[in-house]
């Protein structure tokens, strides 16, 4: 990545100031929690340490938050002072914020899963690379270097929180990844046509919404009129499965940022009985910003079929988890 820097005008300093805000133009990475040092570009040198709380892109202009900073003397002379990226010293602690985070062979989902990590799991990072742009705890497109039981690879760090990345550094350019695998050669789209195509026969009917009632598929299999049956239905399953038992049939958890359509997404797993849980057919994005989508589902009290739910606001509770059938 090699050194960036950051040009901003100078604050006097005494022997115990704080730098409360700096304004420049400049390329910095987009973390948060880093610690850097300031220098000047004078003959005499003095020596700032600054730790980033928080940053806001706009236009060209960069702005950061600065939590603190100390000054060991006053600057002998005026203009600016540059600052510069610090190169790996060691591994710093960070700590997963979602469930069964992917650990792939490079910055991005295209690369093999090779482990995932549970929620809440210290992590030592190595070292970050920049890769796929992730949307989750945060929007990153940085890529942890980690070595969990025993596999060491990439995690997106839009799911690892840093609380001190003092020494963080990226990854050594010369580093070799291994190339992304190749597309399969089945086709994932006819797996989708397929579900969707028997998720339309129950559309078309307009079954009313019963769990307590069964309807045939089109070849004469009977499967449960409610959300979980509906979805064994439409993935040809050889029973009715609940959203609580629904994972244990060849579905793996994933990434909302991974979603295609013929996934399913809702709120299943333990706890997840009757009212408490619900499940539908990931359909596609309702827009550019990724915040709606559209579902195939049975939902009561009628069969409408089709819906478009939102990520955030009322619908969050139903769109808990993300899933892809893998047989």
């Amino acid at each position: 990545m090699g050194d960036t820097t950051l040009v901003f005008p100078v604050i006097p300093a005494s022997s115990d100031c704080s730098l409360k805000q700096a304004e420049g133009i400049g390329r910095i990475p987009r973390e948060f929690g880093e610690r850097h040092r300031v220098r000047s570009p004078g003959a005499t040198t003095h020596i700032y340490t600054i730790r980033f709380e928080e940053e806001t892109l706009l236009s060209s202009t960069l702005h950061r938050r600065f939590l603190s900073g100390l000054g060991v003397a006053a600057l002998a002379s005026a203009g600016a002072v540059a600052l510069s990226i610090p190169a790996a010293q060691a591994d710093v602690s960070g700590f997963s914020t979602e469930g069964d985070l992917s650990i792939r062979t490079g910055p991005g989902t295209s690369y093999q899963e090779i482990g995932t990590i549970s929620k809440d799991v210290q992590l030592n990072v190595q070292c970050q690379r920049q890769g796929q742009a992730i949307q989750g705890t945060y929007a990153s497109n940085w890529w942890a270097k980690v070595t969990y039981q025993g596999k060491t690879g990439y995690v997106t760090r839009a799911f690892v929180r840093i609380p001190d990345a003092k020494g963080l550094g990226a990854c050594p350019e010369n580093t070799p990844l291994p190339s992304p695998p190749q597309p399969k050669p089945s086709n994932p789209v006819s797996s989708y046509e397929k579900v969707k195509a028997r998720a339309n026969d129950w559309i078309s009917v307009g079954l009313l919404y019963n769990w307590d009632l069964y309807h045939p598929d089109r070849n004469g299999v009977k499967y449960r009129r409610d959300c979980s049956g509906f979805v064994s239905m439409a993935f040809d399953l050889k029973t009715s499965a609940s959203t609580v038992t629904l994972p244990n049939y060849g579905f793996k958890k994933i990434n909302f940022s991974e979603l295609r359509p013929g996934d399913i997404v809702g709120n299943f797993g333990p706890g997840t009985e009757g009212a408490n849980g619900h499940v539908a057919i990931f359909d596609g994005w309702a827009n550019s910003a990724h915040t709606r989508f559209n579902t195939l589902e049975m939902h009561g009290p009628q069969m409408k079929g089709k819906a478009e739910r939102s990520t955030r606001g009322t619908d969050e509770f139903w769109v808990k988890s993300a899933m892809r059938y893998t047989k």
